[in-house]
């Protein structure tokens, strides 16, 4: 039987993206990561495709559309290991990675349907292992349908210099795209709709940090839009998924910044040594150790954009509260509130217990502990419950609002 991992001597707290962490954290896996299902080992080995891989994405433009006027053969596979792929438009790039849609040439000398081959490239330079550990330590542990609400990998590629890894494509947008599209119409998500997709995302958040990792960059544009066909699909909101409903849902992606907690001490803390933004908690903002805050803030963030069409900026208040974390006694503590307030019509109850709990997780438990999963559990179901009884509603109706979404896209 293997014996778990011994934890890397590191500060507490540490700054988990360091690459001197993550390198002691990746090298202490028990098995190693080439055991892994789809990890292709070359470290010692240079690579040198992502010059003729950006040439060949600018042969088309964003739409997906072949340019005119271009000489290069865009039938050119490019090929890791035995296995090639052709390049089409690059469809994101960050600080230290692009992505690509691709096309496996294997599916696509059997199948000239484009949809039934595509796949997102990401390449990382310098070259990367941990969003491909995370993601297949996350299909590992989940077992649940919301593992279909997490990007799914197929390989990485790692060179000494550059990584490549291949993952499925999904290409119906983010929340953000959706939410700036109703914004260019003078218009926002409505409600319903909101409701559907934050019950998505705790379900899905739940899940991430049961399986022992904190994402790390939870954020409108790291959320996809899940809307695959269905044969059958009720008109009544079912939360277990029956009836069609598991079809529809969201997919996150990025998991870049994110950690698994079981490689650490039970009582390790993190600090951002980033530049840092509105996005980011408020620990994170004025460099104070957090954990799992980074999520919870992260996924108040997307709700309160998807309900007003802009980011979220806070304000701290002082109230008098009963607490146990520095006794049980009764104190003025800072508690933490979005400034823009809930319209009149919208269930105000109900967003106000969500954002408390979301910005303030260190006061919803004795002693502060986290996380605290049960009780974004216990929300949930209250989301869930609202749902079911006003998915069709005065005129309204939350599949007919999905459904839009899907022509749109």
């Amino acid at each position: 039987m293997l014996e778990p991992p011994a934890f890397p001597k590191l500060s507490n707290p540490c700054n988990p993206i360091d690459p001197k962490v993550i390198e002691q954290i990746l090298a202490a896996l028990q098995p190693p990561l080439n055991h892994y299902k789809g990890f292709y080992d070359a470290r010692k080995q240079t690579c040198n495709n992502g010059s003729k891989i950006e040439k060949l994405a600018r042969c088309w433009d964003t739409q997906g559309r072949r340019c005119t006027n271009v000489s290069v053969n865009i039938e050119e596979p490019v090929t890791f290991f035995n296995d090639s792929f052709l390049i089409r438009q690059k469809i994101g790039e960050g600080g230290f990675g692009k992505v690509y849609l691709v096309l496996d040439t294997e599916d696509y000398a059997v199948n000239q349907n484009e949809k039934k081959s595509s796949r997102a490239l990401k390449s990382e330079t310098p070259s990367s292992a941990l969003e491909f550990y995370i993601i297949r330590k996350l299909q590992e542990r989940i077992n649940s349908p919301t593992i279909d609400s997490i990007i799914s990998v197929h390989s990485l590629y790692y060179y000494k210099n550059e990584s490549y890894m291949v993952m499925e494509f999904v290409h119906q947008g983010t929340i953000l795209d959706a939410v700036n599209r109703a914004k260019r119409e003078n218009t926002q998500l409505d409600e319903l709709l909101v409701f559907f997709f934050t019950i998505e995302l705790l379900k899905t958040i739940e899940s991430i940090h049961e399986a022992g990792i904190i994402h790390g960059d939870i954020k409108a544009d790291n959320c996809l839009l899940r809307l695959e066909p269905v044969e059958e699909w009720d008109i009544q909101y079912d939360p277990s998924g029956a009836n069609g409903w598991s079809k529809k849902g969201i997919k996150i992606i990025d998991f870049g910044r994110s950690i698994d907690v079981t490689l650490f001490p039970d009582d390790m803390k993190f600090i951002a040594e980033w530049v840092t933004d509105d996005q980011d908690c408020v620990e994170m903002r004025e460099g104070r150790p957090w954990k799992w805050q980074a999520d919870y803030y992260g996924l108040a963030g997307i709700v309160h954009c998807m309900l007003h069409n802009r980011y979220m900026q806070i304000t701290p208040v002082l109230v008098e509260t009963n607490t146990f974390i520095s006794g049980p006694a009764t104190m003025a503590v800072k508690k933490y509130k979005p400034i823009l307030s809930f319209k009149r019509y919208w269930q105000g109850e109900l967003w106000q217990k969500l954002f408390d709990l979301l910005l303030n997780p260190l006061l919803v438990t004795k002693d502060g502990q986290m996380p605290i999963t049960q009780q974004l559990k216990n929300i949930r179901e209250e989301f869930e419950q609202h749902l079911i009884q006003n998915c069709e509603k005065n005129g309204k109706s939350l599949i007919g609002m999905l459904k839009k979404l899907e022509r749109n896209r």
